[in-house]
């Protein structure tokens, strides 16, 4: 006689834990590496970064800044990975990029929905604006004063009147393309 051997089985009736709940403290990707916390600041590559939501299906992050005040371009990415997490990368801080002297090129990711105000003051050799896409609802009070007169701004097509009106109001005297 042979006993059958017993194994076992995972039950169906219970609770799946790899859905994230509140109070849940185990981090929700693969690495096992937890995601930043909302507030936290961290520096990726040569831009500084300030976590505005950390929710599993909106993580969104700010640029505050770059790593170093003599950069001559700034990409500005539709994302970036954070501890192996990607966020949207959704606005550009107040004062982020102003009075970077040698800054002389932006492009602007396709996420970003609001430039804050004085973003590009006085970066006086700043003189190819690039944006990447049409998500962009506003651009703060100054954000491009005193930026080399010869700048030049190139948007999507589709956008090109809307953007008009918002960068005027950020100071940019340059046309937008």
């Amino acid at each position: 006689n042979v006993e059958p051997v017993f194994k076992p089985q995972p039950s169906t009736n219970q609770p799946n834990d790899s859905k994230a709940t509140p109070g849940n403290t185990s981090s929700d990707n693969k690495d096992g590496v937890a995601a930043g916390k909302k507030g936290s600041k961290v520096t990726v590559k040569n831009l500084k970064y300030k976590i505005t939501s950390n929710k599993k299906k909106s993580r969104t992050v700010t640029v505050t800044g770059g790593k170093s005040k003599k950069l001559k371009s700034v990409t500005i990415p539709a994302t970036v990975k954070i501890a192996g997490v990607k966020y949207k990368v959704t606005a550009v801080s107040a004062k982020a990029f102003q009075g970077y002297g040698k800054l002389k090129s932006v492009t602007i990711g396709k996420n970003v929905k609001k430039i804050g105000a004085s973003a590009f003051a006085k970066d006086k050799k700043l003189t190819k604006i690039t944006i990447k896409g049409t998500a962009i609802k506003s651009v703060g009070k100054k954000a491009f004063a005193n930026v080399s007169k010869k700048a030049a701004v190139k948007v999507p097509k589709k956008s090109k009147k809307a953007y008009g009106k918002l960068f005027k109001k950020g100071a940019l005297k340059a046309k937008v393309k």
